[in-house]
């Protein structure tokens, strides 16, 4: 329709439209005498400024008033609905005895204290600790029997219980209250209400996310087959229905069921026995006909159920026994019952008719089969539109009826055992059995609790309620919107915590916490409303009346035809429609003409053939302006009724301008953000777009130019910043409070400040910021203070905390009392504070360990009645209560309050003030997330300050800005100086700058440079310490600073020693209890990484728990320490004969214990130090120059090796050699008496030693144990040493680094090389080791014990030449490893036979199994080695690793000299190569892989070539290796 448009000329000259901030002009159209009625309603250029709307809808809606809607509808609707359908009670022995509830209301908030009932408000409730219930008074009929005779008789107002109230509802004192009236109660006008008081804590009821009741959702599981599930929700009934498709089969899960059932059975059972019906009521298309043929082939051809009949049985065969145990009831009956109630329970079943139920399971099979066609057609769980929000007034609601169904039975059962007794005298009153502290207790536990057992609807919920956040205003606020979600916060899961679009104006993008629930607890947008339940019954008659066809009149055929949709109301299918259109905006049309509910939302779904029509509650929505083909409906003249006062938002409602829409009916919606963008096919403006944001994000400046992660944290800061928290913070008693004390309200506002009041009752302080780097304390974000502005009151805050006394009433009447203080004696000191009348005096300064209160307690508080007033003062304990506050803390006693609590004892609550100003380390923010620590206090002289002599209050770090790009605080201060300069307040409103709501940068320059200053903000600056100006021009200027309530004096914590744990003897945890400050297990790991093991060791064992244990080393187990016998006793052995004393710490003995006494095979093994005797440095009877070596010149730094292997622990495998192994004594005679059995010649000089000499060298190698010690004087065993093997090895550095050990044995002679004869008994090496024998074991093992021993000595013989002589422990080292490389190569080497022996002397060698052998026969002298050109000599070899320096000094003079004679060495085995092993053989012999990674081996048969190989990634970390290059131990004379 055409519109004629009259421009501003047409207009006199004296009158102006309202600009675009919606000023008002005083000559406007509106108020000339002759009204342009035309004009007014023509439409307009410039955009209206719709901004008033938006106090006028917080009024009515919004915030929390969904709350107090959702509890109001509880109250007058709900209650209602649950009594009316548990009307009756009734009793089982006599049915014409009954008690009926007639109607049932909510009384005034009010107690009775003494038998009289006093009014409440929720002041005195907070104050005296008692819940602010109201009665729930009923009006019942009942029966009353006297003597045989019954009668009917009428009762109102009789209490059943009480009912919490919500403050600010209409069953609230406070409800409808003016300001002067509040403040009578003693209530905030700002406080907004929608919480409870549960014994005086307030509590609030959290919204609840939740997937919606009673409609199709299509999903995945996790196998990824397709399924339909409805969580069906009835008065009597709730369950889950599953469709799944599996397998090209569909089929039904339902709980009833064990497994699941194919679909087709159940559509049988429910009287659909034609497949053909089924595939009608689905649909004629071929291809859904296609996906249903294997469903139906496996019902009939499979199952073969064809009837109703057969089907029953069939799924009576499936039900679980458990649920219907029931024998005597039909079978066919009970599955029918399912079916009929828990089927689907959403959809009604009347009159045995199943064809509803079939229908709407169709419908469900089509979304299936449309999903499988086309994945676009799945659903998103995380779509709004798919979620309800849980309000309070609903979660009472389910509570209630658990309760009043709990009082019924209960009522019944007690009426029944009274009517069961035969003679009765008295009367019989049905009323008397009413319980009415059931219903009290339990609403009063479940909200203070927050735990919501509900076991009737199977529902187990914690942490429903929450206590109200009081740290500031806009906490309370942000608290009181708040959603949390479905399920837990612990869930990885990405989907539900991303920001949906349909999340556009309904919730807060913001305002979510950060860590494990972040984008899972959510917060209202500004303009949300959350729906209640309208009433379904006159809807449902009017759809039909507007052309919606039942489905009782249509065939399966009909039911899809084109160009018609089905219709479904709140999960119902209710018929279909053949101009759904038509019928969207029937339906839309009489609801904005106010004939139906303003919240019923209609959703045409073309994809889903559906119009949704939604009256249910949960539902999130929010008000749009109504637009015809682009134009707005809201015209000026309603803005200027709406100003004047004539209009409200209600009345817009009814007329049609401004309509709620919910998220699903969004997406039938085309919405412009402003005016100017509308088109033709615009549908509906926006009011404000800042209206998207909840209220703490609206209190961000210029929120749209800071990244997005800065407003989320400036949500969660907010909510912490101190300020003030209501006009009434001064007459509360909280348990904590914290007050700033010279709050104000922000230069740079926005619209939301004032929205909410926030303006009214702050929480920061505009300070006066320069943006420059200072002192270097302000890196990190940290801010540097001026010490003036702190004295000035800048930060200052207070803390009150709240302690409270309560004078107990005993069982024999006796009561605690307080009485006066003792002003002289020990305790004089302490109570100071303390009145005449015992308690403390407000004003006090109050220390720690100061007495508040005098109490006394009586000793006896059992057994007979005593009177109080006559009791002595000596049967009183003295029971003071102590100020426990931190040493150094300044407090203060505000005020003392006195009140009787519900028990009437009487109660003492003190309220502690302490002031406090900022200091280093204390918590600030600003409000675009930039929270930083006091950096460092500086005195006002040495401050920085403009030409103007302004000194800025905090420096910050200009650091700060780049990384976070918080335009928006620089905004801040450009408009909050423009503001200080013009004395305006200046705006910042989110996406304000195109409506107004914002102020542009361009007219915030122009006003400071009207005003002297630079249009960027900044100034001229002269340094405070020098005086000059600065190089720099700083920007400068206020910015809104809120001070956080993480506060140094509350965490700093240190102890040196205090209280520790009974149970574990550790300190205490925590700063509460003094506790010790833990070394957790990150600490732990840097200390090991950093190698301070002393440290650690200190830390975990003696600053926490040292403990000396006596433990038993023949059993293992702990024993005790005897005071009389000054001894530690086994008390499993009965004996101390072998207790060892440990230190361990207490928690690792109380372990143990546990252990123990879980399984008795637990214990210690014990290892005991043992000294090793060193070797005494014997001069050598043999010299090397005689044999013409030279000693070699090395350049490596062999000093890691060890200088002794004394204190070692070693496994005691022997026990009758304690003493031994453990005494200096000698283990042998001097080994110069065997000389007469050694052949004549120079060999004997070699061995001969003096006395003392190697007669006690222990040899400790691993694998053998029990070793019996024998010498003999023989030539096959001149000299045998004990070796005590371990099982770790004995040294760490046998197992880390062995020798390469073998290239000396070439200067052994026959007689140097012994063994043990018959003498050593079989070891069972291949239990350790997996050592393979084949034969000989015994003389094996002999070759390994004293070629090992024989090599040592010969080592050290040979190195005494040098002028470094070789210690005693590297003997030991070389054996050591010797003998391990020996037993790794025997894992892999063939056994020694006696037939690998030949030419020559073999008397020996085939005891032996070393062999020398070439053209000639054997010398028996060492000397003649050199003289004699041996072809080769072959050494048994093994597998080595690389080893240290002064063994391989040793084998280096070897080598060089048999270099000379060109001697070979080689690896000996049997003369029959095919017992060679295949693995030595490829080793050492072909040269082909080294026998372990980062082994030495040799790799040629020549000498000349005997170098280590080396796995060069390993190399840098080889012993003597420096800057990474590979140390080369073995040097030859060849050029290799």
């Amino acid at each position: 329709m055409g519109v004629h448009q009259h421009s501003t000329a047409d207009l006199p000259a004296n009158n102006f439209l309202l600009d675009n901030n919606g000023t008002k002009i005083p000559d406007s159209p509106v108020k000339s005498s002759a009204i342009d009625r035309q004009f007014l309603a023509a439409p307009i250029k410039s955009a209206v400024d719709k901004f008033q709307l938006l106090p006028e809808f917080l009024k009515v809606r919004g915030l929390v008033k969904q709350h107090l809607d959702s509890f109001n509808y509880f109250v007058n609707t709900g209650i209602k609905k649950i009594v009316r359908a548990n009307d009756r009670i009734v009793s089982t022995l006599d049915p014409d005895i009954y008690l009926r509830f007639k109607d049932i209301r909510i009384g005034e908030p009010s107690a009775i204290f003494d038998g009289v009932t006093e009014k409440l408000d929720p002041q005195t409730c907070r104050l005296s600790d008692i819940t602010y219930a109201a009665p729930i008074k009923v009006d019942v009929d009942y029966i009353e029997e006297s003597n045989g005779h019954k009668s009917k008789t009428h009762k109102e107002n009789v209490i059943i219980g009480y009912m919490p109230i919500m403050l600010r509802s209409c069953c609230c004192v406070l409800y409808g209250k003016d300001e002067a009236e509040l403040a009578k109660l003693g209530e905030c006008p700002l406080d907004p209400g929608g919480y409870f008081i549960i014994k005086g804590t307030e509590k609030v009821l959290i919204i609840h996310e939740q997937l919606s009741k009673n409609r199709i959702i299509i999903d995945t599981d996790k196998k990824g087959n397709i399924n339909a599930s409805v969580t069906s929700s009835s008065e009597a009934i709730k369950s889950k229905t599953t469709i799944l498709m599996e397998k090209e089969k569909l089929y039904l899960m339902l709980s009833q069921f064990g497994t699941k059932v194919p679909i087709m059975v159940v559509m049988k059972a429910m009287g659909m026995e034609s497949d053909q019906e089924v595939v009608q009521m689905v649909g004629r298309d071929p291809r859904y006909s296609a996906l249903l043929m294997p469903s139906i082939e496996e019902c009939g051809k499979k199952e073969g159920i064809y009837t109703k009949e057969q089907a029953l049985d069939y799924l009576e065969s499936k039900l679980n026994r458990s649920s219907f145990a029931s024998a005597s009831s039909e079978k066919a009956g009970r599955v029918m019952l399912i079916l009929k109630d828990v089927f689907l329970a959403n959809v009604r079943v009347r009159h045995n008719n199943f064809r509803p139920k079939c229908i709407y399971v169709a419908v469900m099979l089509r979304r299936i089969m449309d999903a499988m066609l086309n994945k676009e057609a799945m659903d998103d769980k995380d779509y709004v539109g798919n979620k309800r929000l849980e309000l309070s007034g609903n979660m009472i609601s389910l509570l209630f009826e658990d309760l009043f169904k709990t009082m019924i039975t209960e009522a019944t059962k007690a009426a029944d055992i009274v009517l069961a007794k035969r003679s009765r005298s008295s009367r019989f009153e049905f009323v008397q059995f009413i319980v009415r502290d059931n219903i009290r207790i339990g609403l009063e536990r479940a909200l203070s609790t927050g735990n919501w057992d509900v076991k009737r609807f199977k529902m187990s919920r914690k942490g429903v309620t929450q206590v109200l956040a009081r740290l500031s205003f806009i906490g309370t606020l942000g608290h009181m919107t708040r959603i949390n979600p479905q399920f837990e916060k612990s869930r990885k899961v990405s989907g539900p915590r991303a920001l949906q679009p349909s999340q556009w104006g309904m919730l807060c993008p913001c305002d979510t916490p950060e860590g494990e629930s972040c984008g899972l607890v959510k917060n209202l947008a500004l303009m949300t409303h959350v729906t209640t339940d309208e009433e379904e019954g006159p809807l449902i008659s009017l759809f039909h009346c507007l052309g919606v066809e039942d489905l009782e009149l249509l065939s399966g055929e009909e039911l899809h035809t084109p160009n018609s949709l089905l219709v479904l109301f709140n999960g119902h299918i209710l018929g279909k429609h053949r101009r759904p259109q038509h019928f969207a905006t029937a339906i839309r049309t009489l609801r904005r003409a106010g004939k139906i509910g303003e919240f019923v939302s209609v959703f045409l779904n073309e994809k889903q053939c559906c119009v949704y029509i939604a009256s249910d509650g949960g539902r999130v929505c929010r008000p749009l302006v109504i637009a015809d083909k682009g134009i707005s409906r809201i015209k000026e003249y309603h803005m200027k009724e709406l100003l004047d006062g004539v209009r409200t938002f209600d009345d817009f409602l009814r007329e049609g301008l401004i309509e709620y829409l919910d998220v699903n009916e969004e997406n039938n919606a085309l919405i412009a953000l402003y005016e100017r963008d509308a088109t033709p096919e615009t549908t509906h403006i926006e009011i404000e777009p800042l209206t998207i944001l909840g209220v703490c994000a609206g209190l961000i400046p210029y929120p749209h130019h800071n990244q997005s992660p800065r407003n989320t944290y400036q949500c969660a800061m907010g909510k912490q910043a101190m300020g003030n928290i209501a006009y009434n913070q001064l007459c509360r008693m909280d348990t904590l409070l914290y007050l700033l004390v010279y709050p104000q309200r922000p230069l740079l506002t926005t619209k939301t400040i004032e929205l909410v009041g926030y303006d009214k009752l702050g929480a920061g302080q505009n300070a006066t910021v320069a943006v420059m780097s200072y002192s270097g304390y302000d890196i990190e974000d940290a801010i540097v203070m001026n010490k003036a502005s702190l004295d000035r009151g800048f930060g200052r805050c207070i803390v009150m905390k709240r302690y409270a006394s309560i004078l107990q009433k005993y069982d024999n009447k006796t009561s605690d009392r307080i009485v006066r203080p003792n002003r002289e004696g020990n305790d004089a000191g302490r109570m100071q504070v303390l009145d005449d009348d015992g308690l403390a005096v407000p004003g006090e300064i109050i220390r720690p360990n100061d007495i508040y209160i005098n109490k006394q307690s009586p000793k006896v508080t059992r057994g007979p009645d005593r009177n109080k007033d006559k009791l002595a003062d000596s049967e009183y304990k003295f029971t003071p209560q102590t100020f426990k506050g931190a040493i150094g803390e300044s407090s203060v006693v505000d005020k003392v309050a006195l009140y009787s609590d519900k028990n009437n004892n009487l109660c003492v609550k003190f309220l502690i003030r302490q002031t406090r100003r900022p200091e280093v380390g204390d918590k600030f923010s600003s409000r675009h997330g930039q929270k930083g620590v006091c950096g460092t206090i500086v005195q006002q002289e040495d401050f920085p300050f403009s030409e103007r002599g302004i000194c800025p209050d905090l420096i910050m770090n200009p650091h700060g800005f780049p990384s976070r790009m918080t335009v928006g605080k620089m905004i801040e201060l450009l408009g909050g100086k423009a503001g200080v300069s013009c004395g305006r307040f200046h705006y910042g409103s989110a996406f304000g700058e195109p409506s107004g709501h914002a102020d542009r940068v361009e007219a915030i320059s122009e006003t400071l440079v009207d005003k002297g200053f630079s249009y960027n903000g900044k100034d001229f600056i002269y340094s405070g310490i020098t005086g000059c100006a600065l190089q720099a021009y700083i920007f400068m200027g206020p910015i809104y600073y809120q001070k956080l309530k993480h506060m140094v004096l509350d965490k700093m914590h240190a102890r040196g020693s205090g209280p520790r744990v009974m149970l574990t003897r550790q300190p205490t945890e925590g700063r509460q209890r003094n506790g010790g400050l833990r070394v957790g297990e990150m600490e732990r790991d840097c200390l090991i990484a950093y190698g301070a093991s002393m440290l650690i060791f200190e830390r975990l064992m003696i600053s926490s728990d040292p403990f000396e244990v006596q433990v038993c080393r023949a059993c293992g187990l702990l024993g005790y320490y005897n005071q009389k016998l000054k001894t530690g006793i086994c008390s499993s052995c009965k004996n101390g004969d072998n207790i060892s004393t440990m230190k361990l710490p207490y928690a690792c003995k109380l372990l143990i214990q546990i252990m123990v006494w879980v399984d008795q095979s637990s214990g210690f093994t014990v290892k005991k130090p043992l000294k090793m005797v060193a070797l005494e440095d014997a001069h050598p009877s043999l010299s090397m120059e005689s044999l013409g070596f030279r000693p070699p010149q090395f350049s490596e730094d062999f000093a890691w090796l060890p200088c002794s292997l004394q204190q070692h622990q070693v496994e005691e495998f022997d026990e009758q050699f304690n003493e031994t192994l453990c005494s200096s004594k000698p283990l042998t005679k001097d080994l110069t008496l065997f000389q007469g059995n050694i052949s004549n010649g120079e060999d004997a000089t070699l061995l001969a030693r003096k006395e003392g000499g190697y007669s006690g060298c222990h040899l400790f190698l691993s694998g053998e144990d029990n070793l019996s010690i024998s010498f003999a004087s023989s030539r096959e065993n001149v000299l045998q040493f004990p070796l005590h093997l371990s099982s770790d090895g004995y040294t760490h550095y046998s197992q880390t680094q062995p020798l390469v050990s073998d290239a000396y044995e070439a200067v052994l002679n026959t007689n140097k090389v012994l063994t043990c004869g018959e003498m050593c008994s079989v070891r069972h090496y291949g239990e350790k080791f997996s050592v393979k024998y084949h034969k000989d074991a015994n003389i094996s093992e002999a070759v390994e014990l004293s070629t090992a021993a024989s090599e040592a000595l010969v080592i050290h013989e040979t190195m005494k030449s040098d002028s470094e002589a070789l210690e005693a422990a590297a003997v030991l080292e070389v054996a050591l490893r010797v003998k391990q490389a020996r037993l790794d190569c025997l894992e892999h080497a063939t056994s020694i036979e006696k037939s690998v022996c030949h030419k020559g002397n073999n008397s020996v060698f085939d005891r032996v199994g070393i062999m020398l052998h070439g053209k000639h026969s054997f010398c028996t002298k060492l000397t003649n080695i050199v003289k004699v050109e041996f072809s080769a000599v072959k050494v048994e070899f093994s597998a080595v690793k690389h080893g240290g320096g002064q063994v391989f000094k040793a084998l280096h003079w070897l080598v060089r000299r048999l270099d000379k004679e060109k001697i070979s060495l080689g690896v000996i085995v049997a003369e029959d190569e095919n017992r060679v092993s295949r693995h030595l053989r490829q080793c050492v012999f072909e040269q082909k892989t080294p026998m372990m990674p980062g082994s030495w081996i040799v790799k040629s048969l020549h000498l000349g070539k005997l170098l280590p190989c080396v796995d060069e990634r390993r190399s840098s970390s080889l012993p003597g290796s420096k800057n990474g290059k590979t140390p080369i131990f073995i040097e030859t004379s060849k050029d290799i």
